[in-house]
């Protein structure tokens, strides 16, 4: 944190139960990386991309990187908050070419 910024990174490494099937993951390797701006009191922006491999246990079945890019924006007043999230999923649950785009707007109150 510097100021009104903050930048984070992480990487990740999950190991999973198997049962023997083509869409079994073995493991899902990930990194993160991300940025947010505190414009004001009030007003939050933020970045992020994600990606993670998962490896499959059979040979036959091609791994897939997964990335998931996040534009993000909270205001907040008293005890309520407006956030909306933009994502773009590029390559979703780890499957070739299915690219999802979703946009999620929260309201929370706090009394």
């Amino acid at each position: 944190t510097l100021g009104n910024a903050t930048l984070g990174y992480s990487k990740s490494m999950v190991a999973l139960p198997t049962a023997k099937t083509d869409t079994t993951y073995e493991t899902v390797l990930g990194s993160k990386y991300s940025a947010l701006l505190a414009v004001n009191d009030a007003l939050t922006v933020s970045y992020g991309v994600e990606k993670s491999e998962a490896t499959h246990m059979l040979s036959s079945t091609a791994d897939v990187e997964m990335e998931v890019t996040q534009i993000a924006a909270a205001y907040t007043t008293g005890g309520l908050t407006l956030a909306v999230s933009m994502n773009d999923y590029e390559n979703a649950l780890y499957t070739a070419n299915r690219d999802v785009n979703s946009t999620v707007f929260n309201v929370s109150m706090a009394f």
